[in-house]
Order: structure tokens, then C-alpha cells, then sequence
């Protein structure tokens, strides 16, 4: 456990992996100054183990007070990152906080599913924390997030659609008055090795961030089945069409190639799991015995599943 007491800002950031986490987590610091700590990809348990930050500042003399400490989740599921038993944290688990923040992360789901099929983690989410939902089931709980369906993010919350993020300095200079940060634009264009990079270009376009064509990414995989099979329902694209900005080449994609391989039935599958089952397994996640039967028995046999079925 690090030893901090108190921070004046406290930024807690959510988003699945592939999402643009690191790229717009390190542009948030850069908002926020030189007095800050960030700790990458935690456990709701453990949040500010010393082992989760960069080493460089792992290699730092430790203080007491910081201007700013940010923490990222990945892939984990929002009701139970939200539990009583893990959040707010304070002393002596955790520190003590003036200001409070939680960040949702988006992204179209054309292109972050394929950055995941690139870097071979569609099925992570089984292997991080107790969730029970796939990749398609996961993304469809943070565009509820994200569009107010459900609010189980209990700070002032500040929605960032990686797309938008992208493409314009206005919607950026809007995230950074949100989170009450003095807007500079820096590190917009870096590239973190956090995560390996992009799963495509790796941190070759460090320092021209913009060139990627992180739009783009759909194209590897349009002819996939095994990527086509993850938009089984029909509502993760009427709110991809919704949400983020879907160009004729793409739309023409999802009218003939993804949509007639909708149906019904696999809307109303996920539907019911993501109704149940994110609550079941936070209400498990607190019994220790449900515990130990989740993490012997029941993961280990959808993880078995998910990798026959991938």
C-alpha cells in the first residue's frame, strides 16, 4: 500500500480495454500538472498498491499529499467496482479525497472490438474479476452508462467518447472543464506503452497520435465470423449509430453484412444476463463461500466455453 493521506483530486477511470484508456488517462495528467500518481488497471480491493504505478514513480521519494491521484479499472463491471466494501476508499485503506471524479470511457464497438480480436482479448474479461458477462454483454453495460440508462457511477461523472475525444480540441477542452482541469491540450498526441501501445501500430506514432486511423480498424475484420458473431444483438448497433459518428462505408457494412445475422433471440439473452447477472456476482463477490465456488467451479467452466466457442 502506498502511503498517501490526501489528495485534492481523485479521479477514477472506467472503460474496457481497447478503448483509448491510456491515451486519454495520460492526457488527463498532463491537464492536471507534475503533482500527480496514477495507478494502472487495479483491484476494486486494492486500488493503490505500489506495484500498479509506472516505475518511475514507483522510484520516487513518497509523500503524504498530492495535487491529483487517478486509478483505472479495466473490463470490470461498474455495479461492483461501486460496492460499499470497495468504494468510496479511505484511510487507512485508501486516502482522503476534497474533490472526487469517475471517468467513463467509451468507444465505438466496430473498432474497439477489433483492436481486441488484434491484441487477443475479447475474452479478458472472464480472467480480471468476477463478472460473468462476455465482451458484447460488457460494452453494452457501459453505453448504458455512458447514455444515463444506468448511473451506478456515484461521483460527478464525466462521459468520454473516445471517437469524439479524437477528432475535436473543443470536446476535449469540455472533458477538461468538466473535471475541473486547466486546459493545455498536452500529451494528446503521445502514445503510452501501457498496454503495448495500439494494438495496431504498437507506439510507432508517438508524438503524431492524430495520424492513426484508429476509425479505420473494422476493415481487418470485416470478414471475420468470429468478429461478425459478437454483433449478434441488434441494439449494440443502433446505439454504435446513436453514440458515435458512423461513416456511408461503415453503415453500408452493418445494413449488409452484420444486420441480417441479428436476431431476437440473442438480444433477449443478453438482456437477461445483463439484468441478473452483474448483480448476482456483486452480491457473490461479498460471500466468502461464493467466492471460492465462483473462482473453483464456476469460471474456470465459462472460461472453458468462451475459448471453445472463440
Amino acid at each position: 500500500m502506498f502511503p498517501i493521506r490526501h489528495t485534492r483530486k481523485e479521479i477514477r477511470v472506467t472503460g474496457l480495454q481497447r478503448s483509448g484508456n491510456h491515451a486519454i488517462i495520460n492526457w488527463i495528467r498532463r491537464q492536471a500538472g507534475n503533482d500527480t500518481l496514477f495507478f494502472n488497471d487495479v483491484d476494486p480491493e486494492r486500488p493503490f498498491e505500489i506495484e500498479r504505478m509506472p516505475k518511475a514513480e514507483r522510484d520516487q521519494e513518497p509523500r503524504g499529499s498530492y495535487d491529483c491521484v487517478i486509478y483505472s479499472y479495466e473490463d470490470r463491471v461498474l455495479e461492483l467496482i461501486n460496492r460499499k466494501t470497495f468504494y468510496p476508499q479511505t484511510n487507512p485503506f485508501g486516502i482522503e479525497a476534497d474533490q472526487r471524479f469517475d471517468v467513463v470511457i467509451y468507444r465505438n464497438p466496430f473498432n474497439s472490438f477489433a483492436s481486441r480480436l488484434k491484441h487477443n482479448v475479447v475474452s479478458s474479461a472472464m480472467a480480471t474479476y468476477i463478472s460473468g458477462l462476455n465482451l458484447p454483454e460488457l460494452w453494452l453495460t457501459y453505453a448504458y452508462e455512458a447514455t444515463g440508462r444506468t448511473t451506478h457511477m456515484t461521483q460527478p461523472r464525466v462521459v468520454v467518447n473516445y471517437d469524439r475525444w479524437c477528432t475535436s480540441k473543443e470536446y476535449r477542452r469540455k472533458v477538461a472543464e468538466r473535471l475541473e482541469l486547466s486546459f493545455t491540450d498536452e500529451g494528446f498526441n503521445e502514445i503510452t506503452a501501457f498496454g503495448d501501445g495500439s494494438s495496431f501500430d504498437k507506439t510507432s506514432f508517438d508524438s503524431q497520435a492524430s495520424k492513426m486511423q484508429t476509425d479505420q480498424r473494422w476493415k481487418a475484420f470485416a470478414d471475420d465470423p468470429a468478429y461478425v458473431s459478437l454483433f449478434a444483438d441488434r441494439q449494440i448497433t443502433d446505439l454504435a449509430l446513436e453514440l458515435f459518428p458512423i461513416d456511408d462505408e461503415l453503415r453500408d457494412y452493418i445494413e449488409t453484412t452484420i444486420q441480417p445475422t441479428q436476431s431476437r433471440l440473442a438480444s433477449a439473452k443478453r438482456q437477461v444476463t445483463i439484468a441478473l447477472l452483474p448483480g448476482l456476482m456483486a452480491s457473490a463477490r461479498d460471500s466468502a463461500l461464493a467466492k471460492r465456488l465462483y473462482l473453483s467451479l464456476f469460471r474456470p467452466l465459462r472460461q472453458f466455453i468462451i475459448a471453445r466457442r472463440s
